[in-house]
């Protein structure tokens, strides 16, 4: 039997290559004659630019950058296509994994060093930049990203913004004639996990901002601020940026970097999945296997699981997904070409047991699931 593994990461946990052998270790364990292939994958969240890489030649360039408290940290971006390509992780700079818990603070947490991470790709003379922008920190609408890159916010007194969620609704005027101008030359596509807008009920705040250290009265001063900032938005540039799909991705930077960069937005799974050829891989393959943390109400927005399950139908192939946590209800998930979703999860546990369990468990899971599989092919001597 051939199994192909194409995980994510477990947030807070593993990463996606981490997910991916543990997986494969335990089918080979139980079957150590089955062809087994991890191919790692990111939907633009945390270990984006180490996806591409893995199954790309590129290589890695580190850049110092202002983490989401402004606080200096060593990051990355990843180069391909011979230096024509920048990969950016906005996760590495403005990521919540970045942060301790209380730590986690969307007031003022800024992009600025997404931006940084931008500006190296335009010193490296890139011309093209794929930017990831999962498991962000932030919920300034890409503000801090537009000021690292040159632009300049007032408000109603000429005094420059700050930074962080806080300072949008103080917004009253912009200055963009700072902007680098390098960014006219360059093609940026985002890849991104969801398809939220900017605001409201579905939007950055309401949906993400609890995540990323919220309190339901800050999340409310946040919205509105949200409100304020897109509105002054459109009138400087006479359009809709509440309208935007996927604007509200990463606490709205989605929105910001189509707005101020001219970025286009798209789903990071099949962005990446067209960039590593994945489907020359599924072609192969007899079982799909996949892995996410958690599956939510946000899973069947463009998450990797169901980007995974798509792709199952299309070829006619059966998907697993293992998951630390899952709703009750999976049924709209398993409309997405998903055969079986399974917990690896074996009793009540709490969550740090859960993370330092989990290579465990995601071996175990594999393993069983392998003899599943094995013994329904008529594999039985093996069992």
């Amino acid at each position: 039997m051939r199994y192909l593994i194409v995980p994510d990461s477990f947030k807070d946990c593993l990463s996606a290559i981490e997910v991916g052998l543990a997986i494969e270790e335990g089918i080979l364990k139980s079957f150590p004659n089955a062809s087994t292939t991890v191919i790692p994958i990111s939907d633009g969240g945390e270990g984006f630019v180490n996806a591409i890489l893995h199954s790309v030649i590129g290589y890695k360039v580190p850049v110092v950058v202002f983490d989401p408290l402004l606080r200096k940290i060593e990051s990355y971006i990843g180069i391909i296509n011979n230096g024509r390509t920048a990969i950016i992780e906005m996760a590495a700079a403005s990521g919540l994994e970045l942060l301790s818990p209380a730590e986690r603070n969307p007031w003022i947490t800024s992009s600025y060093g997404t931006g940084q991470l931008i500006l190296k790709a335009l010193d490296l003379r890139c011309s093209e930049l794929i930017i990831g922008i999962g498991g962000s920190a932030t919920n300034d609408a890409g503000l801090g990203m537009a000021k690292a890159l040159g632009s300049k916010f007032y408000d109603k007194f000429g005094t420059e913004l700050g930074d962080g969620g806080g300072v949008l609704g103080q917004l009253h005027s912009i200055d963009l004639t700072g902007m680098d101008t390098r960014l006219k030359n360059t093609s940026i596509q985002v890849a991104t996990d969801v398809t939220n807008k900017l605001c409201g009920i579905q939007g950055a705040t309401m949906t993400y901002g609890a995540q990323k250290g919220a309190n339901q009265e800050m999340i409310q001063k946040l919205e509105d601020n949200m409100q304020h900032f897109a509105n002054i938005i459109d009138q400087h540039f006479n359009i809709q940026t509440k309208l935007i799909v996927g604007g509200g991705a990463a606490g709205g930077l989605g929105a910001g970097l189509a707005v101020f960069l001219g970025a286009q937005l798209s789903s990071g799974f099949t962005l990446v999945s067209q960039i590593i050829q994945i489907e020359n891989y599924i072609a192969s393959a007899d079982i799909l296997i996949t892995a996410e943390g958690t599956i939510d109400s946000q899973t069947t927005n463009g998450k990797t699981p169901v980007g995974v399950g798509k792709l199952g139908l299309t070829y006619n192939k059966p998907v697993y997904v293992f998951v630390g946590s899952a709703p009750d209800s999976i049924i709209e998930i398993q409309k997405q070409g998903i055969t079986s979703v399974i917990p690896i999860l074996r009793k009540p546990v709490t969550l740090t047991e859960a993370i330092n369990n989990a290579p465990v468990w995601l071996r175990s899971a594999a393993a069983m699931l392998s003899h599943i599989i094995e013994a329904s092919a008529g594999n039985c001597q093996e069992l």
